[in-house]
C-alpha cells in the first residue's frame, strides 16, 4: 500500500486490519487481487480519516458502530463520497456503496470475535450496527447512491471505436511486430510484449486483466491439445474447416473462475514463439514485465499507447471494455438465432443476460429502419397481414409495389396452371380478353414488352419455384430480377426460362393463394 496517511490510519485499527486479512485469506494466492485487498482496506481508511477530524472524533470503526454515533458515521459517508446538500446527489456514489458493504463485513466480524471471546459489550455493538445498517442505510445513503450512479452512466454519451480506427490500429501493430522481428536486440523484448498483449486484446475483444495474465503452460498446453472432432468437423464448411487448422484456441481464467477461450492466428502464434524465445528470463506469464517473475503489462495501457500512436481519429474510444461493447452491438446486425448469441456471449465471458442488456447498446439505423417498419404496420392498419413473422420478414418495397400494379392494370399476366377446375377457367376467361400487345412506356420507350409464350409447367418445376422463392409467395411479394436469376442459378430445370417468366409464375401462384 502507498506510504501516507491513510495507510498509517489503517495500520491502527484492528478492524481494518482483520477486514484485509480475511480478503487475503480468501482471494491471496491470486497475485492480481492484492491489489483490490488493498483498496478495500483504503477505503475504510479514508473513512476513518473524516471520523477522527476534530468534527466528529471517532477514534477507530468499533465506536463509529455504537448507537451513539450512527449520525455521525451517516455524515461521514456523505463527506468521504462529496454529497452536495444542495442537488442531493453524490459525487463518488459508488464508494459510498462499497463502504457500506465493507462496514457491514467488518460488523459481522466484530461479531464473530465477540462470540469467540464471550464478548457481550462487542456482541450488542455489532448486532446493534447491523440492525440499524438494515433499517437506515437504504434510506440514508443507497437510495440516492444509486440514483446518482444511474444517473451519471444515463447522461454519458456512448460513443464506440470507428471501425476503420480498429483496421488502422490492427495494421500499425503488423507492421511494427514485424519491423522488430527482423532487426530484434534485447531493447524491443518489452515494447514486443506489449504489441503481442495488443494484438490479442484487439483481435479477440477480451478484457484486458484476462489477456494480461495468459499463462506459458495454458498456450502450450492448447498447442498439444487434441483435434477437432471427426463429426463435428464434418459439419463445418471449407472455410470454417480452415479457420479451424489456422487458428489455435487457448482458455484463460475469467471472472468467477470461468474458462474464457482465446483465439491466436498463425502471425500472433508466431509472434508469441518469438517472445520466448528471444527474452532471457523466465516467469509463468506470456506478457510478464522484463526481468518480472509474478508482474505483467497492464493489458489497459497497452493498448491506450498505440491507439495514440497508430494515428486512430478518436483514439479515446479504443479500450477494451469498448471493444466488447462494439462487438455485441455490431453483431445485431447479423440479427443472430439464441444459440448464436450464447456461443458470442460464451466467448466473451459472460451470460446472455449481461451480453444483452450491458453490452449490447441500441444502434441508431438499426431501430429506425427495423422498428419504423412495425410502427407503420400498425398505424397502417396492416398489421394483421404480418402475423407471426419477424423484423426482417417485415418488407415494404414502394418501387415494386407500383410496379405490380401498372402491371395488373396492362393485363399481361400468364396463368399459372393450377390443379382447382374453377381456377383454371378463370384463367382461360382472362387470357382470351386480353388486349393487343403495346408498347410500354418505360426508362427506353423504343423498347416493347413481348409476353412469353404460354407454358405448362410440370411438377418439378412447380416444386423448384416453390422451394426457391418460398419466402416471396409466403409474404404475398413478387421476386425482383436478381432473385429471379438467383433462382434460376440455383434450380437446374429453371435455367431455361427467363426471369420475367418465373416472375410472372410467383406472382399468379400468389394471386391463386390469396383467393383460396
Amino acid at each position: 500500500m502507498r506510504d501516507d496517511g491513510i495507510r498509517e490510519v489503517a495500520e491502527g485499527d484492528y478492524l481494518i486490519m482483520r477486514y484485509g486479512q480475511r480478503l487475503y485469506e480468501e482471494q491471496g494466492h491470486i497475485p492480481h487481487r492484492h491489489q483490490y485487498i488493498s483498496q478495500k482496506m483504503r477505503e475504510l481508511g479514508r473513512l476513518l480519516v473524516v471520523l477522527k477530524s476534530s468534527e466528529y472524533n471517532i477514534s477507530s470503526l468499533e465506536d463509529a458502530m455504537k448507537p451513539s454515533s450512527w449520525d455521525s458515521f451517516i455524515q461521514s459517508v456523505k463527506k468521504v463520497s462529496e454529497f452536495s446538500y444542495e442537488t442531493h446527489t453524490y459525487g463518488i456514489p459508488s464508494l459510498a456503496l462499497k463502504i457500506g458493504y465493507s462496514m457491514k463485513k467488518c460488523a459481522e466480524d466484530l461479531h464473530f470475535i465477540a462470540l469467540k471471546n464471550e464478548d457481550e459489550d462487542k456482541k450488542r455493538i455489532s448486532q446493534t450496527f447491523v440492525e440499524m445498517y438494515n433499517c437506515d442505510w437504504k434510506t440514508s445513503i443507497s437510495a440516492k447512491a444509486l440514483a446518482s450512479l444511474s444517473s451519471l452512466k444515463y447522461n454519458k454519451t456512448q460513443l464506440l471505436p470507428l471501425v476503420e480506427d480498429v483496421v488502422k490500429m490492427n495494421d500499425f501493430l503488423q507492421k511494427k511486430a514485424e519491423v522488430m522481428i527482423n532487426s530484434w536486440s534485447d531493447d524491443c523484448c518489452a515494447e514486443f510484449t506489449k504489441i503481442c498483449l495488443a494484438q490479442i486484446i484487439l483481435f479477440n475483444r477480451k478484457r484486458s486483466g484476462e489477456a494480461e495474465r495468459m499463462s506459458v503452460q495454458s498456450f502450450h498446453d492448447a498447442r498439444s491439445g487434441g483435434q477437432v472432432d471427426a463429426v463435428v468437423k464434418s459439419a463445418l464448411t471449407e472455410f470454417e474447416k480452415h479457420l479451424c487448422q489456422t487458428h489455435l484456441r487457448v482458455e484463460i481464467m475469467g471472472k468467477k473462475g470461468r474458462k474464457v477461450p482465446v483465439l491466436l492466428t498463425k502471425e500472433m502464434q508466431r509472434n508469441i514463439d518469438t517472445l520466448l524465445k528471444k527474452r532471457k528470463f523466465k516467469s509463468q506469464f506470456l506478457f510478464a514485465r522484463v526481468g518480472s517473475q509474478i508482474s505483467t503489462y497492464r493489458g489497459s495501457d497497452c493498448i491506450r499507447e498505440f491507439a495514440l500512436q497508430c494515428g486512430a481519429k478518436n483514439p479515446a474510444t479504443i479500450t477494451s471494455t469498448k471493444l466488447r461493447k462494439q462487438l455485441a452491438t455490431l453483431t445485431q446486425v447479423l440479427n443472430l438465432k439464441e444459440n448464436s448469441q450464447d456461443i458470442l456471449a460464451t466467448f466473451q465471458g459472460h451470460d446472455i443476460r449481461v451480453h444483452r442488456e450491458f453490452y449490447r447498446l441500441p444502434h441508431d439505423a438499426l431501430e429506425v429502419a427495423k422498428v419504423s417498419k412495425l410502427l407503420h404496420c400498425v398505424n397502417n392498419g396492416t398489421i394483421s397481414k404480418f402475423k407471426g413473422l419477424d423484423f426482417d420478414d417485415i418488407q415494404f418495397d414502394k418501387e415494386e409495389t407500383l410496379e405490380e400494379e401498372e402491371e395488373e392494370s396492362e393485363d399481361e399476366e400468364i396463368e399459372f396452371e393450377e390443379e382447382d377446375e374453377e381456377l383454371e377457367q378463370h384463367a382461360e376467361n382472362q387470357a382470351s380478353s386480353r388486349q393487343p400487345r403495346r408498347t410500354m412506356k418505360r426508362k427506353n420507350q423504343n423498347v416493347k414488352r413481348v409476353i412469353p409464350d404460354r407454358h405448362n409447367w410440370t411438377v418439378e418445376e412447380k416444386t423448384a419455384v416453390e422451394r426457391q422463392l418460398a419466402k416471396n409467395i409466403r409474404l404475398g411479394k413478387t421476386p425482383g430480377r436478381l432473385e429471379c436469376m438467383n433462382a434460376m442459378k440455383a434450380e437446374k430445370c429453371l435455367a431455361k426460362f427467363s426471369w420475367q417468366k418465373i416472375k410472372f409464375a410467383v406472382k399468379n401462384m400468389i394471386t391463386a393463394r390469396q383467393r383460396k
